[in-house]
């Protein structure tokens, strides 16, 4: 929790709401009553996660300020659809979620590119062995290779002229997290899920000079941006099919409907890879378990969790998180409460989009 003078302000964690209050922990389970518990104390203010860089600085000026309580979405910072003539670079994007995949290559044809992909570091590597790239964005956690060790070679086996800019893309947001990306050799830094926004003040940070507009984006140029773009998101045209988020839905319809493009069909098809990933996951997951294998749950729940991130599906986020620590520390029995949160979580999730969008994603 932070508190500001007399003003507490609410942080959503895994175990509870801190310093806000009198408030009590629950379970894995239930979320919602702690969402609900949340609401009724005398709370100045409140973030969700996951944060961006930008929240906590913007919420504390709000509530200095006495704003209103709630943080919304800036309307300060425009798209350029057309960055890539006006900042014609060559992109790699790298990850192993098919999902995140398809939001990222998404996002960057918001502005106008049109990436090449890799689905792990190997690769990687031989793909910027091959290709001039200018901009490679990593995913951190990947198999076979991760995105450190594609960050090491790169630095030592590539003369300087052949190195591109590399952004690590990952989960975690703490400062131990920018300095092990900056120590393996990456340049900047992305967490995820990402917005086209913030992609597009990486690209102009660290190529904005060929455009020749000498446009800044406003980042540090020492490297490894503290505040990669924010959350400044432009408004949402929200197809029929999408209907506006609310705070108690376990999707977030506006997250989705971005990373789809504002497309039914692309937000079908997402729907549709989601639920087809979730249940080859979770399957993965159960077997961890059952064998009580922690790195395995770990590997299974984090990739899961990334994808829920990236296209709206908020429930599962915290207790697949709870899931992958608790698994690792091999806390067996918080780990089977853990589990049956995120069965509710799904179930809840797979109910709302057959009740909230006109088709039924779901297979029979």
């Amino acid at each position: 929790g932070v508190r500001l003078g007399m003003k507490p302000c609410c942080v959503w964690t895994p175990s509870g709401v801190t310093n806000a209050g009198t408030c009590s922990s629950p379970t894995p389970a239930t979320p919602t009553c702690l969402k609900t518990e949340m609401r009724r104390l005398p709370l100045a203010g409140t973030l969700y996660k996951p944060l961006l860089n930008t929240d906590l600085p913007r919420q504390v000026v709000a509530l200095w300020e006495e704003k209103p309580r709630t943080i919304a979405a800036s309307s300060a910072f425009t798209l350029d659809g057309s960055l890539a003539k006006r900042v014609p670079i060559k992109i790699l994007l790298v990850d192993d979620n098919p999902i995140n995949l398809k939001v990222g290559v998404g996002t960057l044809e918001k502005l106008g590119y049109v990436p090449d992909v890799a689905a792990d570091g190997v690769e990687a590597l031989e793909a910027i062995k091959r290709g001039s790239y200018d901009l490679v964005l990593l995913d951190v956690q990947m198999p076979r290779m991760d995105g450190l060790e594609v960050a090491r070679r790169v630095r030592s086996d590539f003369p300087p002229e052949r190195q591109p800019i590399l952004v690590a893309l990952t989960a975690g947001a703490m400062q131990e997290d920018r300095e092990r990306c900056l120590k393996a050799g990456m340049d900047d830094y992305l967490s995820k899920p990402f917005r086209a926004q913030q992609l597009q003040q990486i690209i102009e940070k660290w190529h904005g000079n060929r455009s020749g507009s000498g446009e800044s984006s406003g980042a540090d140029d020492k490297g490894m941006s503290a505040t990669p773009g924010g959350d400044a998101r432009t408004p949402l045209k929200m197809p029929a099919s999408a209907p506006s988020k609310s705070d108690d839905e376990p999707v977030d319809f506006e997250r989705l409907a971005d990373v789809s493009n504002n497309d039914p069909e692309m937000m079908a098809e997402m729907v549709r890879l989601f639920i087809e990933q979730a249940d080859e996951l979770l399957a993965g997951v159960k077997d961890g378990m059952d064998k009580q294998d922690g790195p395995a749950v770990k590997v299974h729940a984090h990739k899961l969790r990334g994808s829920c991130g990236a296209c709206g599906m908020m429930a599962m986020v915290e207790p697949l998180a709870a899931l992958e620590r608790q698994a690792l520390g091999g806390q067996w029995t918080e780990v089977a409460a853990s589990w049956q949160a995120v069965q509710t979580a799904y179930d809840r999730v797979k109910a709302c989009l057959q009740q909230r969008l006109p088709y039924n994603p779901v297979p029979a």
